[in-house]
């Protein structure tokens, strides 16, 4: 295939598979094994073929002194790569951009596709549509009876977290994490603003202290109520018991 029909991108990292490459390569003594790693490399950290240039092949393949570049060039570069009019290349490399490229492409169309479904237009001033979602949904309910926080240390917790309700169009504080940020507003879209209002710094608390067990209950939640899913309390008592579910099975 021509190289202008691949769709090629930087990669951090490209699949390797132990068997194809030893069988692939087992001619090769280590210097040439190097090089032709090296090759690989370059081409799949850069997204771009190997310069046509010999010189600039010799230095970015880091011969040692004795080491012939014309003996280079036939055995590795010659026999694994094919030259094209903007350099040397594979083809093997360029089907595993184009594949790597098309899910980033389709990865992202359904993460924009699921953001507009979750929270509508976007709008710079409300950038997790929290306003949006307060205004469709009916303020959630929290008993005061089953909730993990009494009337009491509500006042504390927000104090001590240091916690505000968002409003619209809030921007994120400086001294908080971006993490911290999305999540809390991810938390006041799903309970609801007056939930947040009396618990928020409760939910803060639990952010902080295991984040990654906050997000799992929180998705999991979500997941169960697209499929149909009622509760028999209220959203915020379930979420804090998945929550501490969760944390157990992780100690």
């Amino acid at each position: 295939m021509p190289i202008e029909d691949y769709e090629l991108c930087a990669m951090p990292w490209f699949p390797l598979y132990c068997g194809d490459l030893l069988k692939d390569t087992m001619h090769l003594n280590a210097t040439e094994f190097g090089v032709y790693s090296l090759f690989l490399i370059i081409i799949y950290s850069t997204g771009r073929p190997l310069p046509a240039n010999d010189d600039q092949l010799r230095m970015m393949a880091r011969l040692p002194t004795g080491v012939e570049w014309t003996h280079i060039r036939h055995t590795v570069l010659e026999h694994y790569f094919y030259e094209t009019t903007q350099g040397w290349f594979k083809n093997k490399c360029g089907e595993v951009m184009t594949e790597q490229t098309r899910q980033a492409r389709a990865a992202s169309l359904r993460g924009k596709k699921g953001a507009e479904a979750r929270w509508g237009r976007h709008d710079d001033n409300d950038p997790y549509g929290i306003a949006q979602t307060n205004a469709q949904a009916m303020p959630e309910q929290s008993n005061p009876q089953s909730h993990p926080n009494s009337n009491s240390e509500t006042k504390t917790h927000n104090e001590a977290c240091n916690y505000k309700p968002l409003q619209e169009g809030d921007k994120k504080p400086k001294d908080i994490p971006k993490w911290e940020w999305e999540l809390m507003a991810d938390l006041h879209a799903f309970l609801g603003g007056e939930v947040m209002t009396k618990d928020g710094g409760l939910w803060r608390q639990m952010v902080r202290e295991d984040r990654h067990a906050i997000r799992s209950a929180l998705l999991e939640m979500q997941s169960l109520e697209k499929e149909g899913k009622r509760w028999d309390t209220t959203r915020d008592r379930v979420l804090y018991d998945l929550f501490q579910r969760l944390k157990k099975k992780k100690t």
